[in-house]
């Protein structure tokens, strides 16, 4: 029978409080020694001013309508600061390009005196008739190029119908426009009295000088006198490494005229120099000229979908002059070729055929 004795509970209750106690005291000792080597010098306060302090992690309030309007406030004005480093930016970009042409037309002007105290028999007249076109040639560059920037620029006010706003910046544009066909016009001067000129005709560099002053003549629309030097440059330097481009460029300018027919001719004719960077893309338009004849054939769309092909691998063999050429005249002749195959492929082997073009 079990003892209900309540000294004997007792006793049980005094063990195990005793136990508890000693376990205290042994975990306590430690911060008792602490207390001690706090406690005050002989003769102070003998209880110990050490307490526990325990550091509360920061609680985070909920957002009030002070903190989301003080947020609200910091961002703008992060976003008021991007938009004027932006716009630092922008206008330091415009202020750099404005210094680089002040620094062309100083260096325009003193050629052009330099021109002029130098005989044209001294070896140095040509190059530094040379070096002029050059200049003249950037500045069409800087100009064409302030033409482009403003496109997005017009677009996006005809969207918003503001039309006034869209309208001035056309005539900026145009007046961009202009101001390249000048420095263009100034450049095929000059390039004409260095190939023309009798004494000037030993200058090493006369078909580079050939290629430039013929491409410029196009890109004016005269095209009689483009030919001319086309044609002379293809006769007097066979072997220039320009004739490839001056082929491609007389190619590309009946191309823009729709004279598909001559433009053909050309391309063909730039393929023969299988080791020109422009070979690739002399087959990418022949493509074309295969696609869509413009009235002046019949589609050829099995042609049109071979140089397609022969586009592709043209670019992987290196024969696109650059590596970033090469990818993007990749990507436009597959997707260009799906039109041709459209016409001439299989529908049945479409999936086989894109799959082995793709990789």
């Amino acid at each position: 029978m079990k003892s209900h004795n309540p000294s004997r509970k007792f006793r049980k209750l005094s063990t195990m409080s005793g136990i508890c106690l000693a376990a205290m005291v042994v975990v306590t000792a430690p911060g008792e020694s602490l207390a001690q080597e706090a406690a005050p010098a002989a003769g102070g306060d003998e209880k110990s001013n050490v307490k526990y302090t325990r550091k509360s992690g920061k609680v985070r309030t909920k957002d009030t309508l002070d903190t989301k309007f003080k947020e609200q406030k910091e961002q703008q004005e992060k976003e008021s600061k991007r938009k004027v480093d932006m716009m630092q930016g922008a206008s330091f970009a415009k202020k750099r390009e404005a210094v680089k042409q002040e620094i062309a037309d100083t260096q325009i002007e003193q050629l052009k005196r330099l021109l002029k105290a130098t005989d044209p028999s001294h070896a140095d007249y040509p190059d530094l008739l040379f070096r002029l076109c050059d200049h003249f040639l950037e500045k069409k560059a800087y100009f064409e190029n302030q033409v482009g920037a403003l496109y997005e620029e017009i677009y996006n006010l005809e969207e918003k119908n503001q039309k006034s706003k869209a309208d001035a910046l056309k005539a900026k544009q145009a007046k961009f426009e202009n101001q390249a066909k000048e420095a263009s016009e100034q450049a095929v001067k000059l390039y004409k009295v260095l190939v023309t000129s009798p004494q000037l005709g030993k200058f090493k560099r006369l078909d580079e000088a050939l290629y430039f002053y013929a491409f410029e003549l196009g890109q004016l629309k005269r095209e009689s006198e483009m030919k001319e030097a086309y044609i002379r440059l293809i006769q007097d330097f066979p072997n220039s490494q320009y004739i490839p481009n001056a082929y491609l460029s007389f190619a590309d300018y009946y191309f823009g005229q729709n004279k598909i027919g001559d433009a053909l001719q050309l391309y063909e004719k730039v393929i023969t120099f299988k080791d020109s960077p422009v070979y690739a893309y002399a087959l990418y338009k022949m493509a074309w000229c295969h696609l869509n004849p413009v009235g002046t054939a019949e589609p050829r769309y099995d042609l049109s979908l071979d140089y397609f092909v022969k586009t592709v691998s043209a670019t992987l063999e290196g024969r696109a002059g650059s590596e970033a050429n090469a990818r993007q005249l990749r990507r436009d002749a597959r997707r260009d070729m799906v039109q041709a195959y459209a016409q001439a492929g299989k529908p049945t082997k479409a999936w086989e055929f894109f799959q082995k073009i793709g990789d």
